[in-house]
Formats: structure tokens, sequence, C-alpha cells
């Protein structure tokens, strides 16, 4: 890391020993230029993957290729054959001209690459200093470049310098795409470009943006995924005998899911930002639900694009200099919470044609209850299904989101001065989430034993761990009430 250190102060003293000798010197290079940008971040790219190749080999072709193939020297300087851009039988280092974003399979940008590359476009911006609202005045903005190799991996190949957007339907702000996505599209080793022409955005990779004080920005996005599952347990028995005699026993899932989301922009200065502001903010969320034995539910689409348009935007004031509250006119904030399965039940794949009428599903899949009446379904429990295990559900979420807030320089032309493009996609087990395995055999949620807990709980047992203690009357069954003896008499 000294080293590091020392090798960017060098950059950063010859940076400024440059800018200091403009005048004697018309060949130097403008300092917020591209070409500046890229011949400093290209220098201190190949200098620090030299150390970073140096002190790790394994490590350092296991982060950004993506493989250990081609170790052939422990100390790292013989590696040869590793035949990827640029860099096939020589030490695989990179610049900017070859920056590894999707190799063997795997994203490899990392967030020490994207930080050399913001200390770079960081240093262009000390260079300069120029009143609100001057071109000059506003960030400088770079967008990364791709191409695919013949193998489907994708690199940066350079940057774009974005100085002036049409609005804010400019087409530098298409919707980004999923790297995975990427690894055949258009024609390998030639710049990847839209129908019409224009450079790609992708998730997960940022533009480079120059810091400059006085700004609003984005700053954070939440997103919150739940999902409820309620069991349902019918008994059956002889109406007709006087000793309770059960003769079947049915069990019924039910399933809801929603989400919380929300996204908070904020100009985090105590002065307010002279100027009108303004960009979009672009939402998505796609979920599916999934088990053991077939399922593989897909849930509605959520999207959402709301506009931006702020006058003079309200600084955080005095106060938060002082550790006190933000003024609460500084914040934008939207959010939202969208529904995707309300009150619907599982049916499994054997369920009888009563049970699903004529709504057409695929099974196994999930029902609305609110459709019974109109779909003609005449059985509620599913009679004919003896395995009362738990089916293993999952859940696969993506969620998507681009950012972006432009506003007007002295010239009138519109200027970028922030842009965000997350994506994510994980996965959940919801058994792991609701199974109370760790409370023993106890528990409602039991691998093998939770249905026969279930029965226990409702005949008023007391050994049932208190997690799974939470007892609802059944909606089909409460003539006499709601209370479990009231349950029990009912029965």
């Amino acid at each position: 890391m000294k080293s590091l250190l020392k090798n960017i102060s060098r950059f950063i003293c010859l940076l400024f020993c440059c800018a200091i000798s403009a005048q004697a010197s018309p060949a130097i290079i403008p300092q917020k230029s591209l070409a500046a940008f890229s011949q400093i971040a290209d220098q201190m790219l190949r200098y620090s993957t030299v150390i970073w190749l140096n002190n790790s080999p394994s490590n350092y072709l296991h982060t950004y290729f993506g493989t250990t193939v081609g170790i052939n020297d422990p100390t790292g300087w013989g590696l040869t054959n590793v035949p990827y851009r640029g860099i096939t039988n020589q030490i695989p280092t990179f610049g900017i001209t070859n920056i590894p974003v999707y190799v063997n399979g795997t994203f490899v940008y990392t967030p020490a690459i994207n930080r050399i590359l913001q200390l770079a476009a960081n240093i262009c911006e000390a260079t300069t200093n120029a009143p609100n609202p001057s071109p000059a005045f506003f960030p400088s903005v770079y967008r990364p470049i791709f191409e695919r190799d013949d193998a489907g991996n994708i690199f940066i190949v350079g940057y774009q310098q974005i100085s002036n957007v049409t609005g804010v339907n400019d087409t530098a702000f298409s919707r980004p795409h999923d790297i995975e996505a990427l690894t055949n599209y258009t024609t390998a080793n030639t710049p990847m470009v839209d129908g019409s022409g224009n450079y790609l955005n992708v998730y997960n990779v940022p533009w480079i943006i120059g810091a400059r004080k006085g700004f609003p920005n984005f700053n954070n996005f939440a997103e919150q995924n739940i999902v409820s599952i309620n069991r349902r347990v019918q008994l059956s028995r002889l109406t007709n005998s006087p000793v309770v005699t059960i003769t079947g026993t049915n069990q019924l899932y039910m399933f809801g899911s929603y989400a919380s989301l929300g996204v908070n922009l904020w100009n985090s200065y105590v002065s307010n930002y002279v100027g009108n502001v303004f960009g979009q903010v672009y939402v998505s969320l796609a979920m599916a639900v999934t088990n053991d034995v077939g399922l593989n539910q897909q849930l509605p689409f959520f999207e959402t694009n709301s506009p931006i348009a702020v006058a003079n935007w309200p600084g955080s004031g005095a106060a938060l200099a002082l550790a006190g509250t933000p003024n609460p006119s500084s914040i934008w904030l939207n959010y939202w919470t969208p529904q995707f399965l309300t009150n619907v039940v599982y049916r499994t794949a054997t369920a009888l044609p009563e049970t699903i009428g004529s709504s057409g599903i695929s099974l196994p899949g999930f029902l609305a209850t609110n459709a019974f009446a109109f779909s003609g379904v005449t059985q509620v429990f599913e009679t004919n299904n003896y395995n009362l295990s738990v089916p293993h559900f999952g859940e696969t979420v993506t969620n998507h989101l681009q950012v972006f807030l432009i506003s007007t320089n002295d010239e009138g032309a519109f200027q970028v001065i922030d842009y965000v493009q997350l994506g994510d996609r994980y996965n959940r087990d919801l058994n792991a989430e609701i199974f109370t395995d760790a409370n023993g055999t106890a528990g409602v949620w039991n691998t093998n034993n939770g249905v026969q807990n279930q029965i226990y709980l409702s005949r008023g047992a007391a050994t049932i761990p208190a997690v799974d203690g939470l007892w609802n009357a059944d909606p089909q069954a409460i003539t006499l009430g709601i209370t479990v003896a009231e349950q029990q008499a009912d029965f």
C-alpha cells in the first residue's frame, strides 16, 4: 500500500507540474479531458495490477479472470498462456483498454478497480475551479465502453466522455443491461452498441463521475421483501359415532408476498444548490417462488419510473454541520409497496379438478381464493394428497435501479451531476427461514413432525415452543367461537 500511495503521489505531482507549466507547453493534455483521465487511469491500473499479481498470482487470476490456469511460476513473473484480451502469453496485467468485467462466467469488476478509476477522475477535477453554473463547474463524466471476445468474456475497452445531454430522454440514459445477457451480444471484438449506435449501459458497472462539491446526489436504495406462509390443517371425523374417530388429515398452504422499496436523493451540503435539477428514478422487481417438486411460479413484474424536478434544491442547513437533523426539504424521497401474492393457495401436481375448477392454472401452482367462486372450485382442501411433509419452498428475487440527475449550465446545456445503475439477484430458502428444527422436534414448522405438532397445539398442548405459539382460529370452523376451547367443542 505504501508503494501504491507513493506512486499515486508521483502522478499527482506530475499532474500539477503539468498544470503549472501549461502556458509554456501548449501540447499539455487538458486536465478535465478524456485523454487526461485515460492516461492517468491507465498508468495507475497497470502499476496496481502488477503489484496485485506479484503479491498473489493465484488470488489475482481467480479475482480478475475467474481461473487459476497458467500458473507456472509462484512469483507470478513466469505466467503464460492466459488467453484473454491483449495478454496472451505475457504477464496478465491490464490497463484502461482491457479491464475485465465478466470472465469465465464470473462478474470480476471489483471495487478496487473502481476506486482507481474514481481517483483518476478526482485528480483531473482537482485541477479546475470554476463558478456555478459555468460548464467547468460541473463534474466530468466518463461512461465505460464494452466489448466481448470470441469466448463471451466481456471487457471495458475505454471510456466515452459525456459532456452535454439533451435532457432526461437522452439516449445516454438508455436502460442498462444485465452483464450475463451480453456474452453473445453483436459482433465479438467490437464496441457494444444498440440498434441506434449508442454505447450500452450495464448494471453494476458505474459511470465514473469526478468529485465536485455542492451537488445533490443519490443517497441510498432500500428493498425489503416479505413472504407469509400460512398452513391450515383439516381433520375429518365420523359424525354419527359417540367416539371421536379421525378419518382424514388434510393440509393447505396459503401464501402472501409484498415488497417495500425506497429511494432517496439528498443535498448533503449546507447551502442550497442554485439551479434546476431534473432526472428520473427507475426501479424494477421480479420474483419467482419455487420448490423441490416442480413449482416455478413467476410473480407479477413490478416496475416504475419516477420523474425528478427540483428548483434550487434546499441544502441540509447549518444544523447538520453541528451534528443536528438535516433539513427535511434537502431529501427527495419516494417509496413503493407492490403486492405480488394476496390470499393464494398452493396446489400440488396431483390436485383434483374440483380443487382448481376452470382456472386453468399450471400444476403445481397458485390459485387466488377470490377465483374460487367463478372458477367453480368446490373443494378447498386436497383430499387425495397423503404426503404431509413440507415442500422445500424458495424464492428468487431480481431488482434493478437506475437513477440520474442533470442540471443546466450558463450556456443552457444540460450536464450530468449524478448517475447510478445497480442490479442484484438473490435466492431465499423460505424453509430455512421458517423451520424450527433447532427446537428439537416440537415446532409446528418442524421438517417431519410439523403437522402433528400443529394438531397438538390445537388441542391445547403446552409443549410447543414459544416461537410457534401463535394460534389462529380457522375461518371455516368458528360457529361456537374463536378460542382453542371453543374450536375444540365445535369439532
